[in-house]
């Protein structure tokens, strides 16, 4: 179910992005 969580469920802390798509967004958005 982790792999689900992180990937599915999305976070308040992350501006409600699941985790994978705040990391694919961080890789691009780096500089701010």
């Amino acid at each position: 179910w982790e792999k689900i969580y992180n990937t599915v469920r999305p976070h308040q802390a992350l501006g409600y992005l699941t985790p994978l798509q705040f990391l694919q967004r961080g890789s691009s958005q780096r500089k701010e």
